[in-house]
């Protein structure tokens, strides 16, 4: 029945299966093109004749592979696929490899393992669905990434399992040696937010050290518990010490970087900010530049940035309230070699009075008239021009020196006789009154 459907129908609308006595039978209604049906009945027995010859010839398969890997016994089997749940498929199994086979799991959900293994298909099934794929070199390291992909759903448990942690280009890691990188025994499974760069994650791709921009300063969090279990291998690492001080220097520090500049300024009822990478002797540079803006009432804006030319990045923000705003940016290259901070302020005091204008040119003329003076041509001056000369000041020097030397000689002189005549005073004076 089954070849003669194959043979001459090429689609099937649909199939509808009614189980029978004991499940032994199963009746089916097919709907044929053109409006046609065709009930049948399958029996267990006709069924198992059926997919023997696949059996036999899948056991064929199984043996040789056995027997090119010199495997006499193997430790276990388990079922994979929807059709494995067929009890003449599970007695094949049990005869062919002398074991119970794992079947109290759902076939259509096992992990695949070894090298048979479909990456690419993986991969692509798990970018498509919004997952990702893991692909483990030692069966041990399963249960770890079934946990974790557990604790991700459960909303936020721990991983414990010793692994290498990954680094990433960040400008905190710029001179440590990361090519033995620190490992750990484990975290506090999160995800990165939004804005956040990852400095080290996991051996599954989890942040472990991660850093983003809050308010005008900076936050860096680390979820393996520093003081714990987990991170004494970290703490005990080379490049720890380095580690600690340049996080805490790069959440810290409000230095402006020598390469990079910014500018606030009011178009109409817009606030720009202009950001502008380099100096005369450094070629422009791709960044990721990324700023907060907080308004006087307190409330924060996210500013977006885009490229306005080579090394130069601009972005917009209403004024809406009177008084000073603060700009928080942030600038970083793609291979970390430049990380740096910017705080810039403007005060708008919504007042006329200070708008730049042009220049009143007949308010000026009529000014020159009525007061004697004259319009300058730009580029000219209000002074006369005088040619350059050199005066030689040494005679006036020299007389200045000899006249301080007289009159230092003079006022010695006059001290000198004051002196004597005090101290005559003085010596008289005693010897009056004794005589």
């Amino acid at each position: 029945m089954a070849h003669a459907l194959d043979d001459h129908h090429q689609g099937l609308g649909g199939i509808g299966l009614r189980p029978g006595q004991a499940e032994e039978a199963v009746e089916a209604e097919v709907e044929l093109p053109e409006g046609y049906r065709l009930q049948a009945r399958l029996t267990r027995a006709e069924l198992e004749a059926l997919i023997r010859p696949v059996l036999e010839r899948t056991s064929a398969a199984c043996r040789a592979a056995l027997r090119d890997a010199r495997i006499d016994r193997v430790g276990g089997v388990v079922l994979v696929g929807g059709t494995t749940r067929t009890p003449l498929v599970r007695r094949h199994v049990r005869d062919l490899f002398g074991m119970e086979p794992l079947a109290d799991i759902d076939p259509d959900t096992v992990v695949a393992l070894g090298a048979g293994q479909d990456r690419t298909a993986l991969e692509l099934l798990a970018t498509a669905s919004g997952g990702r794929a893991y692909f483990v070199e030692d069966v041990r390291e399963l249960p770890a990434t079934v946990m974790r992909e557990a604790s991700r759903v459960a909303g936020g448990r721990t991983v414990e399992a010793p692994f290498a942690a990954r680094p990433s280009a960040h400008a905190i890691l710029n001179g440590i040696d990361m090519t033995r990188p620190p490992r750990l025994g484990g975290y506090v499974v999160t995800a990165a937010r939004s804005g956040s760069e990852v400095v080290l994650s996991s051996h599954l791709g989890d942040p472990l050290l991660a850093v983003w921009p809050r308010g005008l300063g900076r936050v860096g969090v680390y979820t393996g518990d520093l003081h714990s279990a987990w991170s004494s291998r970290l703490t005990h690492w080379g490049g720890f010490g380095q580690l600690f001080r340049q996080t805490v220097r790069w959440t810290s520090r409000r230095l402006d970087h020598p390469l990079l500049h910014a500018a606030l300024r009011r178009v109409g009822g817009e606030l720009v900010l202009e950001v502008e990478a380099g100096d005369d002797r450094t070629r422009p540079r791709p960044l990721d530049v990324r700023g907060t803006l907080r308004a006087p009432a307190g409330r924060s804006l996210e500013l977006l940035f885009e490229p306005a030319g080579p090394g130069r990045y601009e972005a917009h923000a209403p004024l809406r309230e009177q008084g000073t705003y603060l700009a928080n940016l942030s600038a970083k290259s793609s291979d970390g070699t430049l990380d740096g901070a910017l705080l810039r302020g403007f005060h708008w005091s919504a007042s006329g009075e200070r708008e730049p204008r042009d220049a009143d040119v007949a308010l000026l003329v009529e000014l020159a008239a009525m007061t004697g003076g004259q319009v300058l041509e730009p580029g000219a001056t209000a002074l006369p021009p005088r040619e350059p000369g050199f005066a030689d000041g040494r005679p006036w020097l020299m007389s200045a020196a000899l006249a301080i030397f007289l009159l230092d000689a003079v006022l010695e002189g006059v001290a000198g006789s004051l002196a004597a005549a005090w101290s005559r005073r003085l010596v008289a004076g005693p010897l009056e009154q004794s005589a």
